[in-house]
């Protein structure tokens, strides 16, 4: 329960050092992580819009525990990656699926992406791009899928959360309650300091 609520706490659910994800006891996964899933090998780049905490880390966590079939590379919020990294897993490498958490991407890394989608395809690699709600700007050549994640659960999660956090005995999340109102709803009721 205590390595759980940490990590709701802080927010960071990747290990850099170790380059792993840590999983809580109430993480839960978002109907939408299928969606996505089902959607890559129609498309060379999928989009994730989100606000700040409306768990888009937590999104490519689940899909990458799903998808085994590719070589997955995470590429976490407070890290951009050098565009001769990036360059060189999509030339020598194949069927490669880079995620891109939010703030990840420098315009040069992006104006090379955009730029790609003939080795992207002929290497059978896909892109998984997280945004900002603030970045409404996000021009693209590629083949692109964009998706909207709310900041409130759907059925589907709400459904898993309970059942955390009944196991914990925390409070259970509220259907209309984004992820910072139930942060600050557990530091109101002192679950986490």
């Amino acid at each position: 329960k205590k390595c759980s609520l940490e990590l709701i706490k802080k927010g960071t659910i990747f290990n850099k050092s170790n380059n792993s994800f840590t999983k809580s006891g109430l993480h839960v996964s978002r109907e939408m992580a299928s969606k996505i899933i089902d959607s890559l090998d129609e498309y060379t780049l999928i989009t994730v819009q989100g606000r700040r905490f409306s768990g888009k880390t937590n999104l490519f966590l689940t899909i990458c525990e799903r998808v085994s079939t590719r070589d997955r590379y995470f590429f976490p919020s407070d890290f951009t990656p050098d565009v001769e990294i990036v360059k060189s897993i999509i030339i020598n490498r194949t069927n490669g699926l880079l995620l891109f958490d939010s703030n990840s991407v420098s315009p040069e890394l992006y104006n090379y992406l955009s730029e790609s989608e003939e080795v992207l395809r002929r290497n059978n690699h896909r892109l998984v791009l997280a945004i900002n709600s603030s970045d409404n700007h996000m021009p693209t050549k590629l083949k692109t899928l964009s998706f909207l994640l709310p900041s409130t659960f759907e059925n589907y999660a709400l459904n898993q959360q309970k059942l955390a956090a009944d196991r914990y005995g925390i409070p259970r999340r509220y259907k209309k309650e984004s992820n910072a109102d139930y942060l600050f709803d557990l530091a109101k009721r002192k679950t986490i300091s």
